[in-house]
């Protein structure tokens, strides 16, 4: 129990660190030519995995609603790596991080609901509440009335 925390912990730091080493990478090449060297790097690493693995027999035997999941998976997941390296590269990592992690959450439970009749209990209600009131007051920006040079200078009208 305490070797999966500390593996946790381990990965969440990665996680956590990992957008502004993308965005140090973002200044050089644009979007899609680091979408593709990512690409490349993890067919190459799913290849050696498959072979370690021998895992070609199990694939040449998936029927075709497994190939659907799989390559609509694929499909979602660039949509979303595209969409998350736009946004790492304009806004600043961490807000992009704390607003897409946890909205993650909230769409996997929706979808797991939605299309494969998952159950929500009321705490994951509770849950995604607290998550969705959490991005709310992280992103809130009081207005903040500036003021006239008048009321800076001290002058009374």
């Amino acid at each position: 129990m305490v070797a999966n925390s500390i593996l946790l912990g381990i990965s969440s730091l990665a996680a956590g660190s990992r957008p502004f080493f993308q965005k140090g990478v973002l200044e050089k090449v644009n979007t899609l030519e680091f979408m593709a060297l990512q690409i490349v790097l993890l067919i190459i690493l799913a290849v050696i995995v498959l072979w370690k693995y021998n895992t070609f027999e199990k694939v040449k035997n998936f029927d075709s609603k497994t190939w659907i999941f799989f390559f609509s998976s694929i499909f979602v997941s660039m949509v979303s790596i595209l969409i998350y390296f736009q946004l790492i590269h304009k806004e600043r990592p961490a807000l992009i991080i704390a607003i897409f992690y946890p909205l993650s959450i909230i769409f996997t439970v929706l979808v797991g609901w939605l299309f494969f009749k998952d159950k929500i209990t009321v705490l994951e209600g509770i849950g995604m509440v607290v998550i969705i009131i959490g991005i709310i007051l992280m992103n809130y920006k009081p207005k903040v009335e500036k003021p006239s040079l008048n009321q800076a200078f001290g002058v009374p009208f």
